[in-house]
C-alpha cells in the first residue's frame, strides 16, 4: 500500500510539471493538437531522457542525430498544428512540445535577466 501511495504522489508531480496532459488508449488513434498557427515541427522527450525530432517534410521521427528512427507511417502531421497517431502503442508515452513556425515568438530576455517559463507542451499518458 506504501508502495502504491508513492507511486500515487510522484505520477501526479511528473504530470502535474507538464501544461498539458492528453490520455490515449493502446490500440487507438488519437490526435494531439499543439497550436492553430502554423508550426516548424514537433518533439518529444521519453522519460529516459531520450529526445527525437518530427521531420514534417519527411513524416519521420528522427533521434539527437538526424537518423530516422521507429514506425513513422504511424504518424501525420495534420496542418496547422495537430500530430495525428493512427494507432498508439506503450512507446509513444512521452512529453510531446511543438517547434513554433516564428521563432520570434521564442522569449528572449533582456541581458542579465533569466526568465524560468516553466514546462511547456504535452504529456502523452498511454494506457
Amino acid at each position: 500500500m506504501k508502495i502504491y501511495i508513492i507511486f500515487l504522489i510522484f505520477e501526479t508531480y511528473y504530470i502535474s510539471a507538464f501544461s498539458g496532459l492528453h490520455e490515449a488508449e493502446v490500440g487507438k488513434s488519437t490526435v494531439i493538437e499543439f497550436s492553430r498557427e502554423k508550426i516548424r515541427g514537433f518533439s518529444r522527450i521519453f522519460e529516459n531522457g531520450t529526445k527525437q525530432i518530427y521531420d514534417l517534410n519527411g513524416n519521420y521521427w528522427k533521434d539527437e542525430n538526424g537518423n530516422p528512427v521507429g514506425n513513422s507511417g504511424n504518424y501525420i502531421f495534420t496542418p496547422p498544428g495537430s500530430l495525428l497517431i493512427k494507432k498508439v502503442t506503450k512507446s509513444d508515452a512521452a512529453h510531446y512540445n511543438h517547434i513554433p513556425w516564428n521563432l520570434q515568438d521564442l522569449t528572449i530576455s533582456p541581458p542579465g535577466v533569466q526568465i524560468d517559463p516553466g514546462q511547456t507542451g504535452i504529456f502523452l499518458h498511454v494506457f
